[in-house]
């Protein structure tokens, strides 16, 4: 699927919550992971145009999971997920290469204007919803 999108969160109601407000949004229905190595695997496997990622999860968390999603699907723009958001998190999150940060606790319409913005400047020009 060209314009797949990969939620990955380990909390079920952030994840549902997500999900229905990309669709809303005229996302394409969502894969979903429950920790990094999850999403790892899964978007190695099915090279997820977007990816939304929760920073703190178990088993590996964003910021690790972010380092081998951009080495293994560099195609692929991530958008970090948390709800604590210090300065040097963002700072380091972009600079280990997300597309950009999104802090849980922003309103849905924000969130999903946040998510268009930031999912228009995909590499190969096609245009998410």
């Amino acid at each position: 699927m060209p314009n797949s999108v990969l939620i990955v969160d380990d909390e079920p109601h952030v994840r549902v919550y997500l999900k229905n407000l990309l669709q809303r949004g005229g996302f394409p229905p969502p894969m979903q992971a429950t920790d990094g190595e999850e999403a790892v695997s899964m978007a190695t496997e099915h090279r997820p145009r977007l990816i939304l990622l929760d920073i703190n999860m178990p088993r590996m968390d964003g910021l690790t999971a972010l380092r081998h999603l951009r080495a293994q699907v560099p195609e692929s723009s991530v958008i970090m997920l948390t709800a604590q958001a210090t300065e040097s998190t963002v700072r380091e999150c972009l600079q280990a290469g997300a597309a950009g940060f999104i802090r849980k606790d922003t309103p849905a319409g924000e969130i999903a204007a946040s998510i268009k913005e930031l999912a228009g400047n995909l590499t190969d020009g096609e245009e998410m919803p």
